[in-house]
């Protein structure tokens, strides 16, 4: 079914949801993390613009991510993924569904041997910072 921006509600597969109810269902999860209904998308990114997001998750774990993702696979319910918001343009008119803002809580970057793994919200500047740390002596 395709996805729709009907105002206060989310087409899903079952039909029409209510997004407060949608927002029950994940205040209800309790996963720690912070849910916020129609969160304007400005506040999340670096160019300062954009409308509201239906329904905003920032989870505190990958669990959280996980059962986010699960549940609005489940319901065929938009969602995208976010990390930081750097270089991200949004519509005056928002996102319909849901957005999983995986930032500042999945920054982590180490060095193990010759490889560095970092999470997805670590910033470029910091991962270049780690690689000439660690193979600087090489050139």
């Amino acid at each position: 079914m395709k996805f729709s921006g009907i105002r206060g509600n989310i087409i899903c597969r079952s039909g029409i949801l209510e997004k407060k109810m949608l927002y029950k269902h994940f205040k209800e999860l309790d996963f720690g993390g912070e849910i916020l209904l129609d969160e304007p998308m400005k506040n999340h990114t670096s160019f300062k613009i954009g409308g509201p997001a239906d329904i905003m998750i920032i989870p505190k774990g990958e669990e959280e991510i996980i059962e986010s993702i699960k549940f609005c696979r489940d319901n065929n319910i938009k969602y995208f993924i976010m990390g930081n918001g750097t270089n991200l343009l949004v519509k005056d008119s928002g996102i319909r569904g849901v957005v999983i803002k995986i930032g500042n809580g999945f920054n982590h970057i180490r060095v193990v041997d010759n490889r560095i793994i970092c999470q997805s919200g670590g910033f470029i500047i910091h991962r270049r910072q780690a690689s000439i740390e660690k193979f600087s002596d090489r050139f």
